[in-house]
């Protein structure tokens, strides 16, 4: 659930703002958007956020394809997300994590974050 001051969040306004330039078929404004709204993820400290950059990333690959690069850093977002869900202690974060390693198709990351999952329980 994404609570009032989450939806007032930098990087909720640059998703956006990428989702409309992807709409628009305006790649280097969806880029910049993308960048900006991963450091904004990476100040906000939320593996939530994280994982919002990372499936945005991937609606990025899924338009410019494997020439742009975004589902390396897809990946690379989605392990700094499990690795700030297991500092907060999430389990739900964990599993967020493992679901979006599956639509990755990383099944051996997938797995690790399953395992990071059940230990939080």
């Amino acid at each position: 659930m994404t609570s009032d001051l989450e939806r007032e969040a930098p990087w909720m306004h640059r998703l956006a703002a990428l989702d409309h330039a992807l709409a628009e078929r305006l790649l280097s404004r969806a880029f910049y958007e993308w960048h900006e709204a991963h450091a904004d993820a990476f100040r906000s400290g939320r593996w939530a956020a994280l994982v919002a950059v990372g499936d945005a990333a991937l609606r990025i690959d899924a338009v410019a394809g494997v020439v742009a690069g975004f589902r390396a850093d897809a990946r690379r977002v989605y392990l700094a997300a499990l690795v700030r869900a297991r500092a907060e202690r999430s389990a739900e974060g964990a599993g967020r994590v493992a679901e979006a390693f599956t639509r990755l198709g990383d099944t051996q990351l997938a797995q690790h974050a399953r395992r990071v999952e059940s230990e939080l329980w």
